[in-house]
């Protein structure tokens, strides 16, 4: 957390919480103000604008997490051992969305993406696989993209959207 000293020079503050190796922070814009949300190996902590810091999954070691584009309140977690979690904000609280996906990626999530209303795309690493998450209103599709679809899977590091385009 940074403040600015009377100089005018910016400092930083290390929050006590997480206390383990931090993966990733996204901005959630929630109806009473926007958070930051961690994932870390000690699980999902959120951080308010005061920095207090509540813990919302813990035991799990997650590595990446997706902001919801079209809806701030929905946040999708990614782990070490490919568990996806859709997470949605309502009444003060986070809640599971829909069950957790029943058979997990190969590999670890890396990154999440939202691109389209009810599309997301996961990059996994160990192995290097790019995977399309489609929600629908009552089911969850995955389709992965690898060798076979021509995408050269061995070089995967990164993904990034811009304009709505996926870029690998």
């Amino acid at each position: 957390k940074n403040y600015r000293e009377k100089t005018g020079t910016v400092r930083f503050r290390r929050l006590e919480r997480p206390a383990r190796r931090v993966y990733e922070i996204v901005s959630a814009g929630l109806p009473d103000g926007s958070v930051l949300m961690t994932a870390s190996a000690d699980g999902l902590w959120q951080t308010d604008i005061r920095g207090r810091v509540t813990r919302i999954i813990s035991n799990e070691h997650l590595t990446a997490l997706g902001s919801g584009s079209y809806d701030p309140t929905i946040l999708v977690t990614g782990s070490t051992d490919g568990i996806v979690r859709t997470l949605k904000y309502k009444e003060d609280d986070w809640s599971n969305l829909g069950p957790v996906n029943k058979e997990p990626l190969d590999g670890t999530i890396k990154k999440i993406i939202q691109l389209h209303k009810d599309e997301w795309w996961i990059l996994t690493s160990s192995p290097a696989l790019l995977t399309r998450m489609q929600c629908g209103k009552t089911d969850t599709l995955f389709f992965s993209y690898g060798k076979e679809q021509g995408l050269a899977c061995d070089t995967l590091s990164h993904i990034a959207a811009v304009d709505n385009r996926l870029y690998v």
